[in-house]
């Protein structure tokens, strides 16, 4: 154990040398950090290890993976770095922080916890801070962090899979579980179990979370196979994003929250078909790709499929337009 709890200092620093060798592989492991600023900074250490640890009550975040340039100038970068068994609970911060500048491509989180970061004091941060591209976050808990679970930017086919999320958002009038902005591309979540009560009297007075997965702008988002309840708002709210397939039969409502929501969304889909609306102003994205129109104009309500160029009904094989 390293108690660090009267030191204004990051507790663990890992430098390695980033791209220059990728046979230098830094190995945390079975450690208590409690106290600090960040419990454990990682800077240029591709590939690197980190399995059964336990940051607490750190004055910043809990694991931080932050950019590191040479005094030459030239970029360290940080990627294919797996997380094994550690948790971050209560800490001042993020519990695990991954930033843009790092390159956390391929970063791998495998029954991690997030728990409790952000709560208190001025910050109000996400328990997650998602960035790179095939970042993915297996099993664990994310529950009653400051803002929300996941805040997720900055890649591409990031991915949450069998996770238990709980009551995140705490500080935040309008709390979300997951929240994937334009630069998340992408996104996959399945098989997670989402809990929207707040059950340990939340700084923002709420007895449940407004809504629980928030895609704004991120295309080509993936939700899948998770069970739900208690959101005021609804499970899934797609605000301008394209191709988001929520794959609606493969989801367990334990409540009468409401599913859907969508707010400037463009060719919602569900088990890859594009669901209910409109489809004289909305081409198709290949040819073959499946709609249902909503009766409008002279078509029939009904399936249609793309041509190419143009949606053919086919209740009667006219063209929706």
């Amino acid at each position: 154990m390293i108690d660090a709890g009267d030191v204004d200092a990051n507790v663990i620093e890992v430098i390695g040398r980033g791209q220059s060798d990728y046979r230098n592989n830094p190995i945390v492991r079975n450690l208590k950090i409690t106290g600090g600023n960040v419990g454990l900074r990682i800077r240029a250490a591709p590939y690197s290890m980190y399995q059964n640890l336990i940051l607490y009550q750190t004055g910043s975040h809990g694991v931080q993976i932050d950019e590191y340039t040479t005094d030459d100038g030239l970029e360290k970068r940080t990627f294919g770095v797996n997380f094994r068994y550690c948790v971050a609970w209560g800490c001042g911060g993020n519990g695990f922080r991954l930033e843009t500048d790092a390159v956390p491509n391929s970063t791998s989180f495998y029954g991690c916890h997030a728990m409790f970061n952000g709560r208190y004091g001025n910050a109000t941060l996400p328990g997650v801070h998602m960035r790179g591209f095939a970042t993915r976050w297996h099993g664990g808990t994310i529950q009653g962090n400051g803002g929300f679970g996941v805040d997720a930017r900055s890649g591409a086919t990031q991915s949450i899979y069998g996770a238990y999320f709980e009551g995140n958002g705490a500080k935040l009038d309008y709390p979300y579980a997951i929240f994937m902005s334009s630069t998340a591309s992408g996104f996959t979540v399945e098989a997670c179990y989402f809990q929207g009560a707040f059950f340990r009297n939340p700084p923002n007075g709420r007895a449940q979370s407004y809504g629980c997965i928030a895609v704004s702008g991120a295309p080509n988002v993936s939700i899948k196979n998770s069970t739900y309840r208690n959101y005021e708002d609804a499970f899934v709210l797609v605000r301008d994003a394209r191709d988001v397939d929520v794959h609606r039969a493969t989801h367990v409502p334990l409540d009468d929250t409401t599913f859907l929501r969508m707010d400037g969304a463009e060719r919602v889909r569900s088990s890859g078909v594009v669901q209910e609306t409109d489809l004289r102003g909305v081409p198709g994205a290949y040819r073959g790709d499946l709609g249902v129109h909503d009766g409008s104009g002279d078509a029939l309500w009904g399936l249609a499929i793309w041509n190419g160029r143009e949606w053919i009904s086919v209740m009667d094989s006219r063209v929706i337009g």
